[in-house]
């Protein structure tokens, strides 16, 4: 629905102003450590100086526009994944000018500065599900019988996340709730007897009545958080990734011989000394990380050898590239990210070193292509030669006995055999920490249900600390990828639930 939403587009206007994450300004000098804080800073108050033009609108209209702007910030506090210091950093930066427009009176202020994240991330669900409430009725109003169930549960969710707001004291979601009752009305249910007409089963119309308790007790409760608005960049479960790397690196005697880090650590393996000649593209490149020189050798040798190593060449093609763009993605974070959880790559070697993998793929193909062409060109050079030596002087189309000189034809694939693997632009900072995850524990799962024995109850306790980590990830992916679409990350046989494997090692590791 974000397509029709004046809203969408007030924040596409906004968005305009996001300046690159290594530009500088004066103003927010303070917070140069911290790249993201910076890219957010600098950004506010390019948009703080052109107030004026963003709201072009009636002065009753004002107020609109400038929760439009509070509520845009939240969304970047969120999407940046900014600390607490830095969220305090930013509303300080800004309070004279918040006080005196996005704020409007001092009273209000404390009320609008707010740091707990999972809380921004409520209020920004709420404002935009209520702000557009009347495209979503018109939606399901219009959508083919049948085809209801994603708004459904959509507003399912929305009302028990308001039901769990409802009664909270301290004014954070006094906004929130104002809008909601102005829409369903406690004494004229008119809107809520239509949801309900639309959506039977949630009970819906029983919302406001204290009978209710529970609101409904459905058989079956589907969160529907995969049916809001995808806004959200960052999730419950982002820092994941850390703790089990974290794990790995502890107990690494549990994990060393467990099918994907046998073939990261293939991947992985320095340059030999001898390896010289194609390394040339990479030695030519200006990178601000010493690091990263080395690390495009690797890319440029696994790119060479994917299909013959050791570890990879029985898997198949699709599986030793996603192997290898989630090797790539998990070395960049070492490289860029450091220790630190709220900081960012530097976009420019990023940027150069995947540049760098599609010259180097894109070589490979081309000469792949070039030197199977010679082949083909010297075979039928050589049976062509033979042809008319056998026809002598003849110039018809047939040999000594009248039979006709054989045709070759060629398909694309006899001149190119080498199957590149590509920069996975899905694979993002945030979103492949998860699949990376996903993808190495459907591949070894197996490995970990075998090593189950009352003798391994050390290892049992390991793998189990690692199973509840993937437990959040896969329940968050699951719907998404099982019932609405493919997800090359994701096994959706049921024998691969994280709590059927939980069992069995709570079992052993007592």
């Amino acid at each position: 629905f974000s397509d029709n939403s004046e809203l969408y587009k007030f924040y596409d206007n906004l968005n305009s102003n996001i300046v690159g994450v290594n530009e500088k300004c004066n103003s927010c000098e303070d917070g140069k450590e911290d790249p993201e804080y910076m890219k957010l800073c600098c950004s506010f108050a390019k948009i703080i100086e052109k107030l004026d033009s963003i709201c072009i609108v009636k002065e009753n209209e004002k107020c609109a526009c400038c929760d439009y702007i509070l509520y845009w910030l939240y969304s970047k506090i969120i999407e940046s994944n900014l600390g607490f210091r830095s969220i305090i950093r930013t509303y300080d930066k800004f309070e004279p000018l918040l006080k005196t427009s996005v704020f409007k009176v001092d009273s209000e202020s404390e009320k609008k500065k707010i740091y707990d994240i999972n809380v921004l991330k409520k209020k920004r669900v709420l404002f935009d599900f209520l702000l557009h409430y009347d495209i979503i009725k018109d939606k399901l109003n219009h959508i083919k019988k049948g085809k209801e169930e994603k708004f459904c549960n959509y507003i399912y969710y929305i009302f028990e996340l308001y039901k769990e707001i409802e009664t909270t004291q301290s004014g954070l979601y006094d906004k929130e709730k104002e809008l909601f009752k102005k829409i369903f009305n406690r004494d004229k249910n008119d809107e809520l007897d239509s949801l309900n007409k639309k959506c039977p089963g949630k009970c819906l119309d029983l919302f406001f009545k204290p009978e209710s308790k529970n609101f409904c007790h459905l058989k079956e409760h589907k969160k529907a958080d995969r049916y809001m608005p995808r806004i959200l960049a960052v999730t419950e479960t982002f820092n994941i990734s850390n703790k089990i790397e974290k794990l790995k690196e502890e107990k690494n005697e549990a994990f060393k011989e467990l099918p994907s880090n046998k073939i990261y650590d293939e991947l992985n393996k320095d340059i030999e000394n001898s390896v010289t000649g194609s390394t040339s593209r990479c030695d030519n490149l200006s990178l601000q990380n010493e690091k990263s020189k080395s690390f495009c050798k690797k890319i440029e040798r696994n790119l060479k050898d994917l299909s013959t190593k050791d570890k990879l060449k029985n898997e198949s093609h699709n599986d030793r590239c996603l192997y290898f763009n989630y090797w790539v993605h998990d070395e960049l974070r070492k490289i860029f990210n450091g220790k630190t959880e709220d900081s960012y790559p530097n976009s420019k070697d990023i940027d150069k070193l995947r540049d760098e993998w599609y010259h180097i793929s894109d070589s490979l193909m081309k000469g792949d292509v070039n030197e199977n062409y010679e082949k083909i060109k010297s075979k039928y050079s050589k049976n062509n030669n033979n042809t008319s030596q056998g026809t002598g002087n003849n110039n018809n189309s047939s040999g000594n006995n009248g039979n006709p000189i054989s045709q070759n034809f060629y398909s694309v694939k006899d001149f190119s055999k080498h199957k590149g693997c590509l920069y996975n632009s899905d694979c993002t900072f945030y979103d492949c920490d998860d699949m990376k995850a996903l993808y190495d524990y459907f591949k070894d799962h197996d490995t970990i249900e075998n090593k189950i024995s009352a003798e391994n109850g050390s290892q049992c306790n390991v793998y189990q600390e690692y199973v509840n980590y993937i437990k959040p990830i896969y329940d968050k992916y699951k719907d998404d990828c099982c019932n609405y679409g493919f997800c090359d990350y994701f096994n959706c046989n049921d024998k691969y639930d994280p709590n059927e494997l939980l069992y069995k090692l709570k079992n052993c590791s007592e």
